[in-house]
Formats: structure tokens, C-alpha cells, sequence
């Protein structure tokens, strides 16, 4: 029935609906996006996908506070633990481990960081933005390697240029850096 399937398509509708209002980076949007996927979770607690995008919006809400006097540490720690258990639902789920990686980066748990990034590469290869991830939580030749994977996945990518510019510039290589 027509019921049946509104009720099926609500969760999935909400999911774009939380998506969409992460990609705008807008603080308020993103505390509507919180809203959003609490209550996927509380609806459906197994389902990754959903806690992926809580711990999304979490971290970007953190990120929006950290340079404030008391940044918003609750909300990165909430980030935390709805990444870890997104990994834990969904093993082979690179995104949950993708954004476990870009949580625990911000948490400072640095090698953690980059063995979950490493992960969510290695289960999708081909996804410029697992690799882009990757290029930011390292240093060095990891960090050009993985910029130069997500610029041979999206030519022109600002951000990719910008992190292989960051190795550059340390190195004194102002003319690659350019």
C-alpha cells in the first residue's frame, strides 16, 4: 500500500535530507542535520549509514566550535563513538571507516587515524574521497601519494593540491608547491 511504502521511504528520504544539509558546511543546517540523523539512529540503531552521518554532523559541528574558548568536546566525542559503532555494524563499510579516521584525526589519536583512513582505502580504492581523507591524516610521501590518487580521481581537486602543496612548502620545493 501506498502507507507501507511512505513508511519505508521516510528513512531514506531523511538520510538524503541529512546529507544534503552537511554539504552546505552552514552551522545551523548542521545542527539540523544532528536532529536529523538522532533520529535515524533512535529509529533504526543498526544501521550504519546512519551513524556515519551523525558522527559527520557531530565533527563538523566540533570543527564549527574548536576555536572557540570551550569548543563543543561533547560533540566530538559523541562523533567518536557513533563512528566506532558504524565500523562495528558494518566492517566492510569503507565510509564508516573513513569517517572513524576523520573523527579520531581531530581526537588527535593520530596512528588510529590513519590505519582506519588506510582501511576505507583499501575496501574502495577508486573513491577520491577516502583518498583525500587519507592525503590529509598524513605526512610526507603518503600525503602526496594519496593527493595525487584523488587528483587522478578528480583532476583539479583544490584541496588535493593544497595538502601536497602543505609537503612541498616543507620541504623547500616552492616551484612543486606552485
Amino acid at each position: 500500500s501506498e502507507t507501507d511504502f511512505d513508511e519505508v521511504m521516510a528513512p531514506h528520504s531523511a538520510l538524503i535530507d541529512g546529507r544534503a544539509l552537511l554539504e552546505t558546511l552552514e552551522q545551523p543546517r548542521i545542527r539540523t542535520a544532528i536532529d536529523v540523523f538522532e533520529a535515524l539512529v533512535a529509529r533504526d540503531g543498526r544501521e550504519a549509514t546512519f551513524h556515519v552521518g551523525l558522527a559527520n554532523a557531530c565533527v563538523l559541528h566540533y570543527e564549527s566550535t574548536r576555536a572557540h574558548a570551550m569548543p563543543d568536546i561533547d560533540a566530538l566525542r559523541k562523533a567518536v563513538t557513533h563512528a566506532r559503532e558504524a565500523r562495528r555494524l558494518a566492517p566492510d563499510y569503507a565510509e564508516a571507516w573513513a569517517t572513524l579516521g576523520f573523527v579520531l584525526e581531530r581526537t588527535d589519536a593520530r596512528l588510529d587515524a590513519v590505519a582506519a583512513l588506510r582501511q576505507a582505502v583499501h575496501l574502495e580504492p577508486h573513491s577520491w574521497h577516502h583518498q583525500l581523507r587519507l592525503a590529509y591524516g598524513t605526512w610526507g610521501e603518503e600525503r602526496l601519494r594519496a593527493a595525487q590518487r584523488a587528483l587522478d580521481l578528480w583532476p583539479g581537486l583544490p584541496m588535493a593540491h593544497l595538502l601536497a602543496a602543505t609537503v612541498f612548502i616543507a620541504r623547500n620545493a616552492f616551484g612543486l608547491a606552485e
